[in-house]
């Protein structure tokens, strides 16, 4: 047991690691393409060159874990608790911590701000227009309206 939790916890700080990295990479990607778009329309915000350099750290922490999934399954390292069944959840229990601010009302909260900053960030990206273009081509091609 011991032997075995700090391999898993650095399987699972590598697993995190390699997705913070990837999120940036693609934050980084659309950023400079945002720019180069707005120096000149006519180039694209994405390109293979450009994205295959940004996710180059991220992409070997992953191959890096995935060594370590690997090593572990061949080992046979893997925690005790897994196994164990879970307990039972009181819906009840938890629908009041939801009210009253607990943990499930704060990881809603959070989700919900993540999406309103989503849909900020389409609107401001001009995915608004083509969402709403194709809405309205499957309403009157697909379904028949109009």
């Amino acid at each position: 047991m011991m032997k075995t939790k700090p391999f898993l916890i650095i399987q699972s700080a590598l697993c995190i690691l390699a997705a913070v990295l990837l999120i940036s990479a693609t934050v980084q990607v659309y950023i400079k393409g945002s720019a180069r778009l707005a120096a000149d329309p006519t180039e694209s915000i994405y390109t293979k060159e450009e994205a295959v350099s940004a996710a180059a750290p991220g992409t070997a922490v992953m191959i890096i874990a995935l060594c370590f999934a690997v090593i572990g399954r061949l080992k046979g390292i893997h925690d005790e608790n897994a196994d164990r069944p879970v307990k039972e959840i009181d819906f009840d229990k938890e629908r009041q911590m939801a009210y009253r601010g607990g943990t499930v009302g704060l990881a809603q909260i959070i989700i919900f701000v993540a999406a309103i900053i989503c849909i900020a960030a389409g609107i401001v990206n001009g995915s608004m227009m083509d969402v709403l273009i194709k809405a309205v081509k499957v309403c009157t091609e697909c379904i028949g309206l109009g």
